[in-house]
């Protein structure tokens, strides 16, 4: 939880004043280098991995205790599997979302639809 709260509070704002959604999106802007992106994304990834590991621990702990006869490994695909589909998911939603907000009468990011990739 607190390093939701430094997020909040060091980064997300002046992310969103520069106009990047993401840290390497930032970082590629602000130093204008592909290589700083590059490297953004692999502190990103190697933060995720040690943040998501006491996750699937516990999933897997938490599978086999409710289901004796599941492996602990089990539990660890399993949860997994149903995070890897949930966000799946929600990055496929993701450019209908902005479109949909961007053509919305009054709202503050109207006319500023970003590029289609």
């Amino acid at each position: 939880a607190c390093g939701y709260l430094f997020l909040l509070l060091f980064i997300a704002g002046p992310l969103r004043r520069f106009g990047a959604y993401t840290i390497p999106d930032f970082a590629e802007g602000r130093f204008d280098s592909p290589l700083f992106r590059k490297i953004a994304v692999v502190f990103v990834l190697f933060i995720g991995f040690f943040y998501t590991m006491p996750q699937m621990k516990g999933a897997g702990t938490t599978l086999a205790y409710i289901f004796p006869g599941m492996p602990y490994w089990g539990g660890v695909v399993l949860v997994g599997a149903v995070i890897t589909l949930n966000v799946v998911k929600f990055i496929r939603t993701i450019p209908a979302g902005i479109e949909i907000r961007c053509r919305i009468p009054g709202n503050s990011r109207e006319k500023k639809m970003p590029p289609a990739s």
